[in-house]
């Protein structure tokens, strides 16, 4: 190959190269002068520009690890199950006083249905009165319990006790056969005596109780045991309690005042009979003693502990009768 022809196509390669390499670098000069020239006709707002500081900026720091009580108390404090309200303890009860009113408890029928107490007032009439009656002296009695009555006056809570000489099981003002006292109130207003009755001629007090509807009579247990007078007399006497297993009494009321005590099968069935009494009788008298209230019940047991023969008054679907009964 002739030396002097590949010297002339090397000067002609570089001859290209140098031309584009000048195209390239008058591009880039042109673009930059350009720029410049719209940068120069259009200037651009100076807060338009991004502008990068070395200010250090602040590193919250940590929190530092709570420990598992103290993560308890936080949780704790949330009330995730929803806050308890404790109420606050009730203020003491005031004592009840007893009542300046001038009242006499002279009985109590404690019983599971109708529990009514004796009253009379500035040594009057007795009077029959249920839970729920209004009382003398503008007192509502409230509620009966085995040896006193609570009754409500100008809006406070006042308690009239028997006599202490009732509270000796051998003088016992109050009757309670075996039946715990009743610890809710209920009305209560005498039942009808029969057609023929005349109450007695005491004036009665402007006091009235309550009203109320009669209650069956409950069905006592049947037992066909039976006892004699003598053994009846002599459980009477012991346990003036045990009177239930022969009779349930239950006062006959007369516009509040007592009129007698009706009788009903006791546990034992066939005692009433046995003595000639029938279910629902009324007895208003024992030995010409009349049982309207006057007297404390306490004679009763004393007349059949100390005589051998009770005549007993009755009054039985309107008529009056007399039966006598031999204790001995």
């Amino acid at each position: 190959m002739n030396p002097s022809a590949t010297l002339n196509q090397d000067n002609s390669a570089l001859l290209v190269w140098s031309s584009r390499l000048t195209n390239i670098i008058l591009v880039v000069l042109l673009a930059i002068f350009s720029a410049r020239l719209i940068w120069h006709l259009f200037p651009v707002q100076p807060d338009l520009f991004l502008t990068i500081s070395n200010t250090a900026l602040p590193v919250k720091p940590a929190a530092p690890r709570s420990s598992a009580h103290s993560l308890a108390a936080q949780i704790g404090r949330t009330y995730p199950f929803g806050r308890i309200e404790v109420a606050p303890s009730p203020a003491p009860a005031a004592p009840i006083v007893t009542t300046p009113l001038n009242l006499t408890l002279k009985g109590i029928f404690a019983s599971r249905d109708e529990p009514r107490a004796i009253i009379s007032e500035n040594g009057q009439a007795d009077y029959v009165y249920g839970e729920g009656s209004p009382l003398p002296g503008n007192a509502t009695l409230e509620k009966i319990l085995s040896d006193r009555i609570i009754l409500i006056r100008n809006g406070q809570r006042e308690t009239l006790y028997l006599p202490k000489d009732t509270l000796d099981p051998s003088s016992s003002g109050s009757f309670n056969p075996g039946i715990p006292t009743p610890s809710g109130p209920s009305s209560y207003s005498p039942p009808s005596p029969p057609s023929s009755f005349t109450p007695p001629s005491q004036a009665a007090p402007s006091v009235t109780p309550g009203s109320f509807t009669a209650q069956p009579v409950l069905q006592p247990q049947r037992s066909g045991t039976t006892v004699d007078a003598r053994e009846l007399r002599a459980k009477i006497i012991n346990d003036p309690a045990s009177l239930s297993q022969f009779a349930r009494i239950s006062p006959a009321v007369e516009n509040g005042h007592i009129a007698g005590y009706r009788v009903f099968p006791g546990a034992m069935q066939g005692q009433l009979a046995k003595y000639g009494l029938k279910p629902g009788d009324i007895i208003t008298s024992i030995n010409n003693i009349p049982l309207n209230g006057s007297r404390p019940i306490s004679q009763i047991y004393n007349i059949v502990a100390k005589n051998s023969q009770v005549q007993v008054n009755l009054i039985r679907n309107g008529q009056r009768l007399t039966k006598q009964f031999q204790l001995r």
